[in-house]
């Protein structure tokens, strides 16, 4: 407050904590009221609780760190394609599984196609069309793909659509793939 009357606009994050009750998490400005002669006079506070927006930040980093070590722990793949853009998400775990680094390949659907055994691509790409049509509920496919070093790698790939249009045409799928090549090999 005194460097509110200073004429400073003093940003204000402060958790209140009360003997009787929850503690509140506040966060807002100090603005200082210059009078008719220019001087301060008095301040204006700006003030937000933010308590329950603090708790739901909280609660998301917390489940954002527990997928993060699910994922490192099954050094499983994620890819999440949103399909009327054909955009999809490769997660580093994925890329690497073939030897890529993060940004060495572009995030479309064709990325998936174009490394898939030829082959495979046909069965492996109906499979994932049923589901968009919705004829099946998941996907569940092994097929080739090539490596960054020229190699062959078998991939267990699966997934499900996580949002649907009215006429249940997948708007947005989602799934792991996993490196089977040395099952494959036993």
């Amino acid at each position: 407050m005194r460097r509110a009357l200073a004429g400073e606009v003093v940003e204000y994050d402060e958790v209140f904590e009360y003997p009787d009750r929850e503690a509140r998490h506040m966060m807002g400005y100090l603005l200082p009221h210059r009078g008719t002669t220019g001087s301060v006079d008095g301040y204006f506070a700006v003030l937000n609780d933010v308590t329950r927006l603090s708790s739901m930040h909280e609660a998301l980093r917390e489940s954002e760190a527990r997928f993060r070590n699910a994922m490192d722990a099954t050094q499983d793949g994620l890819w999440d394609w949103d399909v009327p853009s054909a955009r999809v998400y490769y997660s580093p775990a994925y890329l690497g599984m073939l030897g890529y680094g993060p940004d060495e390949l572009p995030c479309v659907l064709n990325t998936w196609l174009d490394l898939v055994h030829p082959e495979d691509r046909e069965p492996a790409e109906a499979v994932n069309q049923a589901c968009v049509r919705n004829e099946c509920q998941e996907v569940d496919a092994e097929f080739r793909m090539r490596a960054k070093d020229g190699s062959w790698r078998w991939i267990r790939g699966r997934g499900r659509a996580v949002r649907r249009d009215a006429e249940g045409q997948a708007l947005q799928m989602i799934g792991t793939h996993v490196d089977i090549t040395e099952r494959k090999r036993a």
